[in-house]
């Protein structure tokens, strides 16, 4: 059901290659998203794999570029940690025809990496809907959760997009409660037919997460 170190590309593979060799540059930096995104070796580490200029004249792509690297940053920190969840288990979860696995907070960074073009994601209001890859989770303080929805993965592309979501580790319990009445129905058009799903609430994601995170651990 679930498999660690799938064999497929991931964000590290594909984007932070050529930097994480430098990763031991950043060993100092607090493990605070805030102080990392401050601190001047992050930021230079990041304009070595994306363009200074955008950098430098969008700050908020640079915040999340930063909370990206961040992530990646810890998942390294911790081995690269990876489940793979499978098509059965999640739409078994999401179709609510059975309650959801059990699940426990994170201990460590993990990825975790959904089944591919099942899940989509539209980052920007009004943008392109895109293919869910996986989730960073990271643990951050004693109770917060930092989650790194990569979107849009695949080897002909340069980059990636991003959705950052930063929420208590009880929220995954409630989260369930929260879900609207159509939860993960399709937002494309076409998109039932192609039995594919959307995730387009902070609800949504937070279930998500826990329903892969119970995967894991069966």
């Amino acid at each position: 059901m679930v498999a660690d170190n799938v064999a497929r590309p991931t964000p590290w593979g594909l984007i932070f290659a050529p930097i994480e060799e430098r990763y031991p540059e950043l060993g100092a930096i607090s493990a605070d998203p805030a102080a990392f995104n401050r601190s001047p070796e992050a930021q230079r580490l990041l304009s070595a794999i994306e363009s200074p200029e955008l950098l430098g004249t969008s700050p908020i792509a640079a915040a999340e570029y930063l909370h990206l690297l961040f992530a990646d940053w810890q998942h390294w920190r911790s081995g690269r940690k990876c489940h793979g969840v499978t098509g059965e288990v999640l739409e078994t979860a999401l179709s609510f025809s059975a309650p959801p696995p059990p699940s426990a907070p994170p201990r460590e960074p993990l990825y975790l990496q959904m089944p591919p073009r099942a899940l989509w994601m539209q980052p920007d209001p009004g943008g392109a809907h895109e293919p869910l890859d996986g989730c960073y989770v990271i643990p951050i303080g004693r109770d917060e959760l930092l989650i790194v929805a990569i979107l849009g993965l695949h080897a002909g592309r340069a980059g990636l997009a991003q959705v950052t979501l930063t929420a208590r580790i009880e929220d995954l319990a409630t989260a369930r409660d929260a879900l609207p009445d159509d939860a993960y129905a399709p937002a494309m058009a076409g998109g039932e037919a192609a039995g594919i799903r959307s995730v387009r609430t902070a609800a949504e994601l937070l279930h998500l997460v826990r329903v892969a995170l119970g995967a894991g651990a069966s």
